[in-house]
């Protein structure tokens, strides 16, 4: 088992060969990952990285071609697909869509956010800014503010009902680019960056709290429970910070990085690195309960799923394990990579997953069987 640790900067914990190969896959990952619509032949890309979300019995997807659809959970019928022949030209969409009331938000990696009517994708209003929305986008309703980060360096907040924007915090335009949404918790929004910087602001205002430095950066989103914020970093440490103060409680180091951000199912805190380790974690003091080697590296969130765990690796292999204990009980072959955020209704045990190939699919993780399968359409 690996142990939680007392907090030392990156460099007394790394030797100098650690750091530099560090920073080379950095450097790698950088330029194949600013390829959005994989031009460059790199390892990550963003193209087919899109999570779903799903309400009232319909799953809303992006995909990295630029279309937002809408389906019918029980059998993946097409209900709608955004942008319509004749509409705007929109780039891909990365991150999850995010949904107020009836109406859906989406950013697109040419900067813009749409709010879309979820019943008929018919478009509401548009925002653009500088530069590529990577991650999802993130709802406080108590401020009725649709919350974002972008590539330029900036963390915004947009008015859900007409787009006006409310505020907007400067990280900084060359390190600060943000890849995860943030996480709007106990009025205070959490967000992460390539800076290796975890900041919390002031939800309504957007004023600085607090910030974290890590050793590396951090692309995966925050998770807030209670008083506590979670969040992983590419020095291979997760990170347990006071919600009020940002003080460092405890820290896990894994194998390799932290990219996903970590999740919960109230029990457990559940986290995987890119050399394919998932750790199930005691969220108060980072003690490991479990752990398990997987075959490859693992990008997306780990999904709690009733008594599963589900998992994606880059081998494009579905997993479930026993929440219990680890034990792997089903591995299914995707055929193709899956990084996206997935989806489940747990009512019944089903997953929904999306993946670069425009393929989205129904599984059932406790009968360990494939519902339904279709290739989102174009407009």
């Amino acid at each position: 088992m690996t142990a939680p640790f007392t907090f030392a900067p990156l460099s007394r914990r790394r030797s100098l060969r650690d750091q530099t190969k560090l920073l080379a896959l950095l450097v790698a990952l950088l330029a194949a990952v600013f390829a959005w619509q994989g031009c460059a032949t790199g390892q990550f890309t963003a193209k087919g990285w899109s999570g779903i979300m799903e309400k009232d019995e319909t799953l809303y997807v992006g995909t990295g071609d630029g279309h937002i659809a809408a389906l019918d959970r029980a059998d993946g019928a097409v209900l709608w697909v955004f942008p319509p022949k004749g509409g705007p030209k929109v780039d891909g969409f990365y991150g999850t869509p995010a949904i107020l009331g009836e109406t859906l938000y989406v950013g697109d990696l040419k900067g813009r956010v749409f709010a879309l009517d979820r019943t008929s994708g018919a478009q509401r209003w548009a925002y653009g800014v500088e530069d590529a929305i990577v991650g999802g986008l993130t709802i406080s309703e108590s401020d009725n503010a649709v919350l974002f980060g972008s590539e330029d360096g900036h963390l915004y907040a947009l008015d859900a009902t007409d787009g006006v924007e409310q505020w907007r915090f400067p990280i900084g335009e060359k390190l600060g680019k943000i890849w995860a949404a943030p996480t709007v918790h106990q009025g205070r929004a959490y967000v992460g960056s390539l800076d290796h910087t975890v900041y919390a602001l002031d939800a309504q205002t957007g004023l600085e709290v607090w910030r974290f430095e890590t050793g590396g950066a951090v692309a995966g989103q925050v998770l807030g429970l209670g008083d506590t914020v979670y969040v992983g970093s590419f020095d291979r440490t997760l990170y347990a910070l006071d919600a009020a103060t940002g003080a460092l409680r405890w820290g896990l180091e894994g194998d390799n990085w932290f990219w996903g951000g970590p999740t919960s199912d109230g029990a457990n805190l559940y986290a995987a690195t890119l050399g394919g380790t998932v750790f199930a974690l005691d969220p108060q003091t980072g003690a490991v309960r479990w752990q398990t080697e997987t075959t490859e590296a693992v990008v997306a969130p780990p999904l709690p799923v009733g008594d599963r765990l589900v998992i994606l690796t880059d081998d494009r292999k579905f997993h479930t394990l026993a929440i219990s204990n680890g034990r792997e009980q089903w591995v299914y072959d995707l055929g193709t990579k899956v990084r996206a955020t997935p989806a489940a209704v747990f009512a019944d045990g089903i997953v929904y997953l999306s993946d670069a190939k425009r393929i989205v699919r129904a599984l059932n993780a406790t009968r360990r069987t494939t519902l339904w399968e279709i290739v989102v359409p174009t407009s």
